[in-house]
């Protein structure tokens, strides 16, 4: 009885374990997709090489390679290459410092943006909404004037 609880946490631990070990072997592509090429084309290494016969990328290529050789993970790679090339060799934004407001920015100008159309949508319906309840007042005020008149004679016949 006991090893059947004990085999289904090995089974469970071996299964959390697998997943972790496997995201610390990068590939080559992963590397090539997460570096801009330094040519000029604004490309990364990636596309770059498919794209064009390009001589910076086939080098950033070889130089990923060696430090995957090496048996460094994505993070200690792309560190090498920061240090070496500068921050803007990565194809996305660190998520870090300053360069925060890159991920940020856009999804709070959608939040703002999106905040402020629906306050001038509630708006201009309100504004509408009390337009066309006073035209409607007026209207009724100007065909019922007859009939109020007859009702205060009456009223005042009756007290």
């Amino acid at each position: 009885m006991r090893t059947k609880p004990l085999s289904l946490m090995l089974l469970v631990l071996l299964l959390v374990t697998v997943p972790v070990t496997a995201q610390n072997r990068p590939t080559l592509q992963d590397i090539k997709t997460s570096l801009t090429c330094q040519c000029g084309c604004a490309m990364t290494v990636e596309a770059c090489q498919g794209a064009m016969s390009c001589t910076v990328a086939d080098k950033l290529t070889a130089e990923a390679q060696a430090l995957l050789d090496r048996g460094l993970d994505k993070q200690a790679i792309l560190a090498s290459f920061v240090s070496q090339y500068g921050e803007q060799i990565l194809s996305a934004p660190t998520k870090k410092g300053f360069n925060l407001t890159a991920w940020i920015t856009p999804f709070f100008a959608i939040l703002v943006s999106g905040f402020a159309i629906v306050k001038i949508v509630q708006k201009w319906s309100n504004r509408q909404a009390k337009n066309s309840e006073f035209s409607g007042r007026k209207k009724v005020a100007a065909q019922d004037a007859p009939y109020e008149k007859m009702l205060d004679d009456v009223l005042r016949h009756l007290d």
